[in-house]
């Protein structure tokens, strides 16, 4: 106690003359520049505090993550991707760019609303292709893809991912609107922010542990959050992952037969983005009509 009082004189004492030096108009010659240079310095310095007594009240102090140029939004982008380990990939000039845009909404489950009409960074990575060590002799997906990564300016927090071919089948539904998704999973599952952390495992990483082969899927989504479940007791940093557009025999779902028509070849998997341990795999949340959910449920029940 008597060491931080002792800082917080000397802070006070700093402040005073900081303001005494300023309000004087020294004259920036040298003895006048190096007089401001040393009492900033010295502010800075005693400002941290003594080691071991950093502050424990209010938001938890750590490394600032603002991302105010495009080469770290590509940076952020690509350290939470982890395109860089896969073998075929490169960062060019003509693979890679990044905009800050305005937009009106990210679509993020339960945290959207605090992500409106703010600015974002987007990065658009090209030419990746990518990897499942599952697969039989090193077989690497045909297809080279193009992912749109969501970067928050004031954090640097991946807000989202997302890719989907260009030139592919039509015949799928895309994911729903941000509200429907919400209204699907709240009374089993709920997303709370974004964690501070970076995940263990990249998202490169976390495709592995998913309970398909993905190259199949026309499209791709993912993001990195803090994941609730069984009656909110628990909270455990996860990768959402959601693959669309498989074809028709990729479909896992039990449901497959009754959702074949209006939600072809869906499949949303929870990661843990620690371990990699796979927490679900469901073909919720999907766009179907609510008296086919009814049957669905019925389905269910009888098996």
């Amino acid at each position: 106690m008597m060491i931080r009082a002792i800082f917080t004189g000397l802070r006070v004492a700093l402040v005073c003359l900081w303001g005494s030096c300023i309000s004087a108009q020294l004259p920036y010659g040298k003895a006048g520049s190096e007089y401001i240079l040393t009492t900033a310095v010295l502010l800075t310095l005693v400002s941290a505090g003594p080691p071991g007594t950093a502050e424990t009240s209010g938001a938890q102090v750590r490394p600032d993550m603002t991302v105010v140029t495009s080469e770290q939004a590509l940076a952020r982008a690509l350290a939470y991707t982890g395109f860089e380990s896969l073998d075929d990939f490169h960062v060019t000039e003509k693979s890679v760019s990044a905009e800050l845009t305005t937009m009106e909404y990210v679509k993020l489950p339960f945290l959207w609303r605090q992500y409106s009409n703010q600015d974002i960074w987007i990065v658009t990575i090209k030419d990746v292709r990518l990897y499942d060590p599952r697969m039989a002799n090193g077989q690497k997906d045909d297809h080279l893809r193009t992912f749109t990564v969501y970067i928050d300016p004031k954090t640097g927090h991946l807000l989202r991912l997302e890719s989907t071919l260009a030139g592919e089948k039509e015949d799928y539904n895309r994911e729903p609107a941000v509200e429907v998704i919400e209204e699907q999973l709240k009374t089993n599952e709920r997303f709370l922010q974004i964690p501070d952390s970076m995940p263990t495992l990249s998202f490169c990483k976390a495709l592995q542990y998913t309970n398909t082969s993905f190259y199949d899927a026309n499209e791709i989504i993912a993001f990195f959050a803090t994941y609730t479940t069984n009656g909110w007791r628990d909270t455990l940093d996860v990768w959402y992952i959601d693959f669309r557009g498989f074809p028709p025999e990729k479909m896992l779902s039990i449901h497959h037969n009754l959702l074949h028509d209006v939600d072809k070849g869906h499949q949303r998997n929870i990661i843990d983005a620690d371990t990699g341990r796979l927490r679900s795999a469901a073909s919720s949340p999907v766009t179907i009509p609510p008296e086919l959910m009814k049957k669905c449920g019925k389905e269910n029940n009888r098996r």
